[in-house]
């Protein structure tokens, strides 16, 4: 591993991650008053049902960036190639979404709960998105270009410049009078487009040896990455329904007051997901790279280690912050919509035994063979939905039914280790012990310190501090004592000595 390039593309990654955060709370607060609690609601389930129908587009992105991260090791030809194959099957597939998209929008905004009187501007809200949609994912092979060359730095500031701009049209929601949902939507797409053309320029700069050559282009390697995309994409679209699918479900059966508690849920965990994923977006073009040159020793021992370090980058902030939700969201919020605390909670739950495997994830992406991965674990993820369905139908009441997908989630772990270790030669009883039941002792260890603590101080902004300080503190020592073993330690160590 190469410690420093690691350490400062971490660095960049967590640097965005504190900027977007922040921004992206106040993006939420703004929302929130300004919209309006129906009104943000909607917006939240229009965009749910745009990434809904857009699953493609993560498998698309990962697809595209495996792709590349696995042709640099073999050459500029090679680079070239994968670049030209692939933007052609980009160009195609989200054209073709797009069309269809907005072909079939009135029917599907037709098809949603949603009240009379907004069905106009949720329309052309909803064809706005789909555009944006559209542009994003033409944009992802520049942006797979970006980070299977490890530039980092890059993906950070526009980030960042993304969040920025986001937060100054929320913000100025409060001197709109009419369609204000509307107005927004089409500043999104001005920010979207304003994003790429910078994409666009800086690969154009940055990369002289890739350009567009229609003799680069491979129809063979065309048809390789539709068949790792088109496999990725079960497990894509599994995720997609479980989170969008509860989203529509949520509004179907308790109204758009209950789906807004949902979407601020969500929101909150894809923040605090934003923890591990900046460390495992560092590591997965050196997981990729490594498959390419045939170590498959260090691909398991890197995926490990990124499953190790997303998960503790989660538990120790995750943790302090379940203690202190209720305070934490009336800070943030003020107005808080009922059920979104226990939301909160579950679902950054969720998101903790999620990452207990999420390197093995970026492992089998690498390999390329998600065939069995990808019927099983996509297939699990996909049940969450229809019990939800089934449960909401006999009157089950909302709270429970998000602890549905915390429970396929913890099946899912087992099934990711043990495909693993059919695929990969992974000694899953190694990996049980050194990872799992490792943070398992952890989190109990820390849950336990932090229980007392907020059992023995009364709720306060003071406590929340209090909270996050000993969970740091507490969970860097349990983090080092029992996550890691002898030769990740020395990493750990490497790493400080060289700073």
């Amino acid at each position: 591993m190469n410690l420093n390039r690691a350490f400062k593309n971490t660095s960049f990654m967590y640097i965005r991650l504190i900027i977007v955060t922040l921004l992206s709370l106040l993006i939420v607060r703004y929302l929130l008053k300004y919209l309006g609690v129906l009104d943000f609601g909607i917006f939240n389930l229009i965009n749910g049902v745009i990434l809904l129908m857009g699953f493609i587009s993560t498998a698309i992105s990962i697809g595209v960036q495996r792709s590349i991260s696995y042709s640099i090791p073999l050459g500029k030809d090679k680079i070239l190639e994968s670049y030209n194959s692939n933007l052609v099957l980009v160009s195609l597939v989200a054209s073709i979404l797009l069309v269809t998209a907005l072909v079939f929008s009135k029917y599907i905004v037709q098809s949603l709960n949603i009240p009379i009187d907004k069905v106009d501007s949720t329309l052309i809200s909803f064809k706005v998105l789909v555009v944006i949609m559209f542009l994003t994912q033409i944009g992802s092979i520049n942006t797979a270009l970006i980070q299977a060359n490890e530039d980092f730095h890059l993906d950070a500031l526009l980030s960042i410049i993304f969040t920025t701009l986001n937060l100054a049209s929320a913000y100025s929601l409060q001197f709109i009078n009419d369609n204000q949902i509307i107005t927004y939507v089409y500043s999104l797409l001005f920010i979207t487009i304003t994003v790429e053309l910078i994409k666009l320029i800086y690969t154009r700069k940055r990369y002289l040896n890739v350009f567009f050559d229609s003799n680069s282009i491979s129809y063979k390697e065309i048809l390789l990455s539709m068949s790792f995309i088109g496999w990725m994409s079960i497990g894509t679209a599994s995720a997609s329904a479980r989170v969008n699918g509860t989203n529509i479900a949520l509004n179907l059966y308790f109204g758009p007051i209950v789906n807004s508690a949902y979407a601020i849920a969500n929101q909150t965990a894809s923040k605090v997901q934003l923890l591990s994923t900046n460390i495992i977006a560092t590591l997965k073009p050196m997981i990729y790279k490594c498959e390419s040159r045939g170590d498959r020793e260090e691909l398991l021992s890197l995926s490990t280690f990124a499953s190790k370090c997303g998960l503790v980058m989660i538990m120790i902030p995750g943790l302090a912050f379940i203690f202190e939700m209720e305070t934490v969201l009336n800070l943030w919020l003020g107005d808080v919509p009922e059920y979104t605390s226990t939301f909160c909670k579950v679902m950054v739950l969720t998101i903790m035994v999620n990452m207990m495997t999420n390197g093995l994830q970026v492992a089998i992406q690498a390999i390329g063979d998600m065939k069995l991965y990808q019927l099983v674990v996509g297939g699990l993820s996909l049940l969450s939905l229809p019990i939800i369905v089934i449960l909401a139908s006999q009157g089950v009441e909302a709270e429970p039914l998000i602890l549905v997908a915390l429970v396929i989630e913890a099946i899912a772990v087992i099934a990711r280790v043990y495909i693993l270790s059919i695929k990969a030669s992974l000694n899953w009883k190694v990996y049980i012990i050194d990872v799992i039941f490792s943070a398992i002792i952890m989190g109990l260890l820390l849950g336990g310190i932090l229980y007392i603590e907020t059992r023995v101080i009364e709720p306060s902004i003071i406590r929340v501090l209090y909270s996050t300080a000993i969970s740091v503190i507490s969970g860097a020592i349990l983090t080092y004592l029992i996550m890691l073993n002898r030769d990740e330690k020395m990493i750990v160590k490497k790493i400080l000595m060289r700073r």
